[in-house]
């Protein structure tokens, strides 16, 4: 709040104020789909979403909002990783590359708490590989009046990702197959998830419960 006064000691008649928010607290963003977490199973990917929020100060008020969303997909697979170049629609070795809402990227929303990638993104072009593993990590920033702006760190928050679309395999190993038998003590077989079983250092989302009828 501020007025003046002149060298005759007159006031001026009015205050000039200003309302200032002083914020320092980055906001925060998380993947939806994929989960959050570590060697999380998959068997599609048609878009890449989640959730965003600017979280309340440390005096628990004046939060603001979500301005930009920015989110790195990596293959894991490749030694060293390889990143997601939305625009050409293939892996790259440039760790520069990224997805981002304010890059103009067409499909890439951003509204109402939430944020989703619905085009460019590898299942579009076929580029996940079954067994492969594949990591994505987001950062957002908020409204602050400010060049720098408050952002989360990358890796804060992250999912690592199994692409696994191909079924298990079963065996019956007991009753053997066209036998003759006047009892049935048992019955015993194999199972295993593929790709695992035929390929080596592939990842299967592993196996999930097995029917008998």
């Amino acid at each position: 709040i501020s007025r003046s006064s002149d060298t005759t000691g007159n006031w001026s008649a009015n205050y000039s104020s200003r309302t200032v928010i002083y914020d320092t607290t980055p906001p925060e963003s998380k993947s939806t789909y994929p989960a959050q977490g570590f060697m999380v199973a998959i068997n599609a990917l048609p878009n890449i979403r989640g959730t965003m929020v600017d979280k309340v100060a440390a005096d628990g008020t004046h939060n603001g909002a979500v301005s930009r969303i920015r989110a790195k997909l990596m293959s894991l697979a490749d030694n060293p990783p390889k990143y997601w170049n939305g625009d050409t629609g293939n892996w790259s070795n440039d760790s520069k590359l990224e997805l981002d809402s304010d890059a103009g990227q067409i499909g890439f929303n951003v509204a109402l708490g939430t944020w989703a990638v619905l085009v460019n993104i590898p299942v579009a072009h076929q580029k996940l590989i079954v067994g492969n593993t594949y990591y994505l990590t987001t950062i957002a920033y908020d409204d602050v009046d400010d060049a720098t702006k408050n952002q989360e760190s990358w890796n804060v928050n992250a999912s690592t990702f199994v692409f696994d679309s191909s079924a298990p395999v079963t065996a019956v190993v007991l009753p053997v197959h066209a036998a003759m038998r006047s009892t049935l003590s048992q019955i015993t077989g194999t199972m295993a998830d593929e790709p695992t079983l035929s390929q080596a250092g592939k990842v299967s989302a592993g196996i999930q419960g097995t029917e008998i009828t």
